[in-house]
């Protein structure tokens, strides 16, 4: 969901009033089934589901696709934890990346 959010465009902090009641981004959006991600229907806003630790992950991944470490050290000195997350948003916008050219 992260991934597809961030495929979109969405920004919270670009968002007017009207487009937050629209997309869903404090309660339902008065659209029925407004984003479709993956063949699941949500009625929110994918931005406003995500955790912080998501939000920290998200941006953890741009160093990381810098080569850049939390830890400093490379890889091996990394938490698993990291480099699973670090792993699945490579995946996701790999899929992302792959289905926009189809």
């Amino acid at each position: 969901m992260a991934v597809a959010a961030i495929q979109a465009g969405l920004d919270c902090r670009k968002c007017s009033d009207d487009l937050k009641v629209e997309r869903g981004c404090t309660a339902d959006s008065n659209i029925p089934a407004r984003w479709d991600i993956d063949g699941d229907t949500y009625d929110r806003c994918p931005m406003s589901q995500l955790t912080q630790q998501t939000h920290d992950y998200l941006q953890a991944y741009q160093f990381f696709k810098m080569g850049i470490m939390p830890q400093g050290g490379g890889w091996l000195v990394e938490s698993p934890k990291f480099l699973q997350a670090m792993i699945l948003l490579e995946q996701e916008f790999r899929k992302m990346e792959s289905s926009k050219r189809v």
